[in-house]
């Protein structure tokens, strides 16, 4: 294990899949936090391996602000928002 200093503070997580990278710790870290989990906004069309279109209600029922049993508060200032992710196969 290191012991370089990882810069956390005005930096923006792009939170796409979550066995790599926590909402809950990356919040403790302080990073600025952007939902865009694959497994509910990330398309590619005849892939296989991802879905064709977005699940019924995903975006505009899915709370952005809550991953798994996570919930950050909105307004939160490190809570950005969200991102929907297309790609191609």
């Amino acid at each position: 294990m290191g012991n370089t200093a990882v810069r956390s503070k005005d930096v923006q997580m792009n939170l796409w899949n979550f066995g790599y990278a926590t909402m809950e710790q990356m919040y403790e870290q302080d990073y600025d936090l952007i939902d865009c989990n694959d497994g509910h906004y990330y398309i590619v069309p005849n892939a296989g391996y991802y879905y064709d279109y977005l699940k019924d209600g995903i975006l505009y029922n899915q709370e952005i602000n809550s991953i798994g049993n996570v919930t950050i508060l909105v307004g939160n200032e490190q809570m950005l928002g969200g991102l929907l992710l297309y790609g191609t196969a």
